[in-house]
């Protein structure tokens, strides 16, 4: 369970709001004994107006502008200062506050911000790198020092096998940064040698005149279901019940293919292969799967092909050579053709696995 944006005091204090979160402690203790472990939401910032900032210790931790001062930036919550993860005392200092939420019971972190666009355009860091280079600093000087954490930019950051979660997304069906982006997107982000790749949320984040509806929701729950990490943010519970159920449904896909999922990323430091791939990764002698990017394959074995269009209630889908099973229906299909028209109302997410295929299989 993430807590995300709102819970501190100030901006870079990294401080709980009292009036907010009276007890801390007992409240992730309390959430701890449901079941959940929690992460916490946190940046690299530091607002003009916080503690933090005006503190004159920790100024000359921050990236400075031409004059020597902490250089000052917008971002979407305030005017703010930047830590310098190039000085190892700032990346002391950063993750000193990271253990004392730690100390409350906090699991680990979700590292926002770090992109180029968020860096003083005339910084002068501690130690020479360029605003691009900034957000692999920050990964590794923060994201890569606990087990539960994700970050949302990484250029050189492949060798830390950190979680990379893809662009917030609006809450469109299209290819603009919507739900049907989150294929393509994810299929790059792989290739690029971030295997653990997160979708963004289920739904979009609602930005602008956005407004998610009830069939964007199941089939946002539905193309994600089937990615290394699934994440929830609008509950269904905001429409109907079959909403409710339909979005459980797309989560215990998940959770049924999970020991699939965690082979696949245990052996990914060894083979160094993706674990979303495109339908060409391991069948590149056949041109009929060069230009899918609205399907994908979870290792070598199961192919998904989400519906990513408003009202579509079936989709033309492609199968790679061999033999397959639909894992809802149990029916064989021969591959090396495409399926016209294939069956998908709203309650149906198409997946196809390799014949012989079993979940739990260790050997494979």
């Amino acid at each position: 369970l993430e807590i995300d944006d709102r819970w501190e005091s100030r901006y870079g204090d990294l401080m709980f709001d009292s009036g907010k979160f009276p007890d801390p402690k007992a409240m992730i203790e309390e959430l701890h004994r449901m079941g959940f472990r929690v992460t916490l939401w946190v940046h690299p910032f530091v607002n003009a107006d916080s503690r933090t900032y005006r503190s004159t210790e920790v100024q000359p931790w921050l990236l400075a502008d031409k004059s020597g001062r902490p250089g000052l930036i917008k971002w979407w919550n305030g005017i703010a200062a930047v830590w310098d993860f190039t000085n190892p005392r700032a990346s002391d200092e950063f993750r000193g506050r990271l253990k004392n939420l730690e100390s409350l019971g906090v699991d680990g972190f979700k590292f926002d911000g770090g992109d180029v666009n968020f860096v003083p355009r005339d910084m002068r860091p501690h130690q020479p790198i360029t605003p691009a280079q900034y957000a692999d600093v920050y990964n590794r000087e923060a994201a890569a020092k606990w087990a539960w954490a994700e970050t949302r930019v990484g250029v050189y950051s492949q060798p830390l096998g950190v979680v990379q979660r893809l662009i917030d997304k609006h809450s469109v069906w299209g290819l603009e940064n919507g739900l049907a982006a989150t294929v393509p997107e994810a299929i790059t982000v792989s290739l690029r040698g971030f295997p653990y790749v997160m979708p963004n949320m289920v739904g979009g984040n609602q930005y602008d005149s956005d407004k998610i509806d009830k069939k964007l929701l199941v089939r946002w729950a539905q193309a994600s279901a089937l990615m290394p990490l699934l994440q929830f943010s609008w509950g269904p519970w905001h429409f109907d019940e079959e909403t409710v159920r339909l979005c459980r449904e797309a989560s215990n896909l998940h959770i049924a293919f999970a020991p699939y999922i965690i082979r696949l990323a245990r052996a990914v430091p060894t083979t160094g292969e993706p674990i979303v791939r495109p339908l060409w990764y391991n069948t590149p002698e056949d041109p009929e799967t060069h230009a899918i990017s609205d399907q994908f394959m979870l290792g070598a074995d199961v192919v998904v092909a989400p519906v990513l269009e408003r009202g579509a209630r079936a989709r033309r889908l492609y199968l790679p050579r061999g033999q397959w099973i639909e894992w809802r229906t149990k029916q064989a299909v021969t591959g090396g053709r495409w399926l016209d028209a294939h069956p998908a109302p709203l309650e149906i997410l198409p997946v196809f696995v390799r014949a012989g295929f079993r979940i739990d299989d260790e050997r494979g």
